[in-house]
């Protein structure tokens, strides 16, 4: 990545790296916070932190992404007063670049041609004053310009195209006007000199969300510890955290995983049930294996999880109460499951040995109990997320196969792993409880 600037208070300093300036900082301070280090941009104190004339910033009508890793506080600006997190002098009216809040409490990204504007407004996100940190991305490809929140483009783009120059200063924690101060801790800003591509994105989010001090609870569960490799009988395991652009295979066989259309969120990888899915190389698991799989459906209805891009090596979910298995020419066989319903966390297990397979959904046994296949043909796998026209629809947060059949106790264990997991605590830099920093 052509990285052109990085403002980063998480290294405790209002240097910026490349030009060397020392922003000018009134009022405010870096504090250890969530994330490590950041910037504490408050409503009660008129402060801000100056860098005089970042030429880094004058991308003209050439292609740039800036993206910003920030928490909004609570919104106090009302009317049309734009709470802003940083910008080019003036938010409203001067050539640059500038992200902002107003009493919609929704996002604005904002580039800036003298008076005139093209503005991404962050619909799809909703409110960000929910006391959490957020990775936020304004893209521009010298024709179409794109915001993205944690890595989930926002359905709003702009194309009316605008000469970002400007000599001014740049302002992080409000504009040229004080009554434009923004309540947010940010951590960092950086800029590039090109429209980041989705493996830059995933890359930059992987970082984000593998950074300390998170404590993030989502739908009922604590985000789950990475997948370890040190299970017995484990032959591919998958954390569904890219690095580089691919998801690896920690159990060290080294069967990593190429991503198409796949997005990286704090979850897990997101499918979007047209075209998206994770391709391995063809693996052959055998008679005799256990597939742990977390998911969140979108949808209930020919869901595939796991194939070799045919029915003849599957596992899916094919409504709401049935999630399926099939193994060479065996046949398909079908679990009755309780009813899941689109948006929940899911633990599957599937235990297969020889030509007995059961399956456990959240540790409990499916009322089918033990399903007998037509012939013991190996199961063969070729992609995680589906094939067409069987899309999965949703999130992957995680997915063991092992070489043995499970216990009915090591499923139930499998589910509670999740469950019952204290939220993990890590953050952007390592510093001492007790350290001064500022």
């Amino acid at each position: 990545m052509s990285e052109v600037l990085n403002i980063d208070f998480r290294k405790g300093t209002f240097i910026e790296k490349h030009s060397k300036l020392v922003g000018v900082n009134v009022g405010n301070s870096i504090t250890r916070q969530q994330k490590g280090l950041a910037y504490e941009a408050r409503q009660a104190t008129p402060g801000q932190v100056t860098f005089p004339n970042l030429t880094a910033l004058n991308f003209g009508t050439g292609a740039f992404s800036v993206v910003c890793a920030m928490r909004m506080g609570d919104f106090i600006n009302i009317g049309d007063i734009d709470n802003v997190i940083f910008a080019n002098n003036d938010f409203g009216s001067t050539s640059g670049l500038g992200f902002s809040i107003r009493s919609t409490q929704l996002l604005r990204l904002l580039a800036r041609e003298a008076g005139d504007g093209s503005a991404i407004t962050c619909s799809d996100a909703g409110a960000l004053n929910d006391g959490l940190y957020h990775l936020i991305y304004f893209t521009f490809d010298g024709v179409t310009y794109k915001g993205y929140v944690d890595n989930v483009k926002e359905t709003e783009e702009k194309t009316n195209v605008r000469n970002v120059t400007n000599a001014n200063s740049f302002i992080v924690g409000r504009d040229s006007a004080t009554n434009t101060r923004s309540n947010s801790d940010i951590a960092y800003i950086k800029a590039y000199d090109h429209e980041l591509t989705e493996q830059e994105r995933s890359k930059l989010y992987s970082e984000f969300l593998n950074s300390s001090l998170i404590q993030k609870q989502k739908s009922g569960f604590v985000y789950p510890k990475p997948t370890e490799n040190h299970d017995a009988g484990i032959v591919a395991a998958y954390n569904m955290v890219p690095v580089d652009g691919v998801i690896s295979d920690l159990s060290g066989n080294g069967n990593t995983g190429t991503i198409t259309g796949a997005l990286a969120t704090l979850d897990g990888m997101n499918f979007d049930g047209v075209d998206d899915a994770i391709s391995i190389s063809s693996t052959n698991f055998g008679k005799s294996h256990t597939i742990n799989l977390r998911v969140n459906p979108g949808t209930l209805v020919d869901d595939v999880l796991i194939s070799n891009g045919t029915s003849n090596n599957i596992v899916y979910i094919f409504d709401a109460v049935r999630i399926r298995y099939n193994a060479g020419a065996a046949g398909i066989i079908t679990f009755t499951v309780p009813a899941m319903i689109t948006g929940q966390n899911y633990n599957i297990t599937v235990i297969r040995n020889g030509t007995s397979v059961n399956l456990y959904l959240n540790g409990v046994e499916s009322s089918s109990g033990t399903l007998t296949l037509a012939s013991d043909d190996d199961l063969i796998l070729t992609n995680i997320g589906g094939y067409s026209p069987f899309y999965f629809k949703g999130t992957i947060t995680d997915l063991k196969i092992y070489d043995i059949a499970f216990t009915e106790q090591q499923a139930i264990d499998y589910h509670n792993q999740f469950a019952n997991r204290v939220a993990l605590k890590e953050n952007f830099a390592d510093y001492a409880v007790g350290d001064k920093l500022w």
